[in-house]
């Protein structure tokens, strides 16, 4: 979580060449994060500026690790995009997709205050968002590790949702399909994570499993007083009923997902062609289509439409060798398609037409409940 901070700082400038410094939205130790807006076009992004200066020589590499990551999973209609890292200096400059909605983690804190779940409908669509995201990454051989609710970025109307952050992303190599590392935020650690036993891509899914149940009950499936006790709860997979309000399709779906046993839980790409979310997966990929269209790209590929193809029952082979490779959904939906109106309170950069702004990262005091 970032802090906003007043104090000196080492990192030598707010934004990278090309970009105009707005505001500040967040500070940490070595990192600051600015609201900026394109000289050459006027889009607003999110710049991630890092002091390598502080830096030890292996969290260097991490953080080029995360970048090559990162951009090699971009442009995705439901991954944060990427425009480029610079180097200036002793700074690394990331520029992001800007999410002028916020993040996941603060919607549902303002919907517990409410005492009122999102409607199912918008759940499962967040869900299939999601689904399709880490079909993707999974597909390019990439763990995400870190799926939880503070990871999922919005569009201010809440139509755009996109995963981020993939600091602890692991890329598996040839022959290699499993991690060993623990990591991640424990109340979305899956069970052979929490044990310490490898785990391969599935332990993403039960994550994507954690925030279904989220959205639905507005609670976590797994709670405790302190870290050994809600280890203990995850991997016995013990959980209270969701809510009777729950339609028996998504209730069935978050059971799938939050199986102890790995090899019990769905693939990323079963779990998009689920007839619960088949309507939603649809949708998505038209809206993605319709994005592309609107910004003068490239239609999207044939495999991008394996998923909703004849009726409801794709198999996984079908699915997993769609395309082939990274192919995946979306992959030419950039961020030109996703054009949302600039954020309240930057100021135009000129007048007469309005500034456009896109999605990107940014962060929330409500994320501090999943540290």
């Amino acid at each position: 979580m970032f802090v906003t901070r007043t104090d000196s700082w080492r990192v030598t400038g707010m934004s990278p060449p090309g970009y105009r410094p707005v505001r500040v939205l967040g500070a940490g130790a070595s990192a600051r994060v600015t609201l900026v807006q394109a000289e050459a076009d006027g889009l607003y992004y999110a710049s991630k500026a890092v002091d390598l200066s502080l830096m030890a020589d292996d969290e260097r590499a991490a953080l080029e690790r995360e970048v090559a990551t990162h951009r090699s999973l971009t442009p995705h209609a439901h991954i944060i995009g990427l425009k480029e890292s610079v180097l200036e200096g002793e700074t690394m400059h990331i520029v992001l997709e800007y999410a002028d909605g916020g993040d996941l983690a603060a919607v549902l804190h303002r919907q517990r205050i409410r005492g009122t779940p999102l409607p199912e409908d918008e759940t499962l669509r967040i869900v299939a968002a999601l689904a399709l995201a880490l079909k993707h990454c999974h597909e390019a051989r990439v763990l995400h590790r870190d799926v939880k609710a503070g990871n999922v970025f919005l569009s201010a109307d809440r139509r755009k949702v996109k995963l981020g952050d993939f600091g602890i992303a692991k890329a598996l190599t040839a022959g290699s399909e499993l991690a060993t590392s623990q990591v991640g935020t424990p109340y979305y650690m899956a069970p052979e994570v929490a044990n310490a036993q490898p785990y391969d891509v599935r332990c993403d899914v039960w994550a994507l499993g954690v925030i279904a149940y989220e959205l639905a009950a507005l609670t976590r499936p797994f709670e405790a007083s302190g870290y050994a006790e809600l280890m203990l709860k995850v991997a016995r997979g013990s959980y209270a009923p969701l809510p009777k309000h729950v339609s028996r399709p998504l209730a069935e779906l978050v059971r799938a997902l939050l199986a102890t046993r790995p090899e019990q839980r769905p693939t990323a790409a079963e779990v998009c062609a689920r007839p619960v979310l088949q309507p939603h997966v649809r949708a998505l990929l038209d809206a993605t289509d319709a994005d592309v269209a609107a910004s003068g790209r490239l239609p999207t590929t044939p495999s991008s439409r394996t998923l909703v193809s004849g009726a409801y029952a794709a198999s996984a082979a079908t699915l997993l060798g769609a395309g082939g490779g990274s192919g995946g959904v979306g992959m030419v939906a950039g961020a030109a398609g996703l054009l949302t109106p600039p954020p309240a309170r930057p100021a135009a950069a000129s007048a007469g037409a309005t500034p456009r702004s896109c999605l990107l990262y940014t962060s929330d005091a409500a994320d501090e409940e999943d540290s």
